[in-house]
């Protein structure tokens, strides 16, 4: 029975899902989804980034507006992060976008 109580409470325990997309050290941006909406987007400079909650799976998606590269993650977690470096729109420098998603 506690087994039981305590995979189901995995919903239960957190109602709100946000996504955070920090943009190099300085600039980090967080949106919260509506109550018990699963999933969310939030962009910052040359990056967007999407995550949303199937099942018991949070998948967590960056892509950069300038190059449109994307990196991908899935966690079997409540909550996921993913990373990418990306070459700036001048070309001689790279961006750093981490972005993390789950429930809160």
């Amino acid at each position: 029975l506690f087994l039981v109580l305590s995979l189901s409470s995995f919903n239960a325990m957190a109602d709100y899902f946000y996504c955070t997309l920090e943009y190099g050290p300085f600039l980090s941006t967080t949106v919260e989804a509506e109550y018990r909406v699963r999933e969310a987007s939030v962009s910052a400079r040359t990056f967007e980034c999407e995550g949303k909650i199937t099942g018991r799976q949070t998948t967590v998606t960056i892509t950069s507006t300038e190059t449109g590269e994307t990196a991908t993650s899935t966690e079997n977690h409540s909550t996921a992060t993913v990373e990418m470096w990306s070459l700036n729109q001048w070309g001689d420098g790279q961006d750093h976008g981490t972005c993390t998603c789950g429930m809160q």
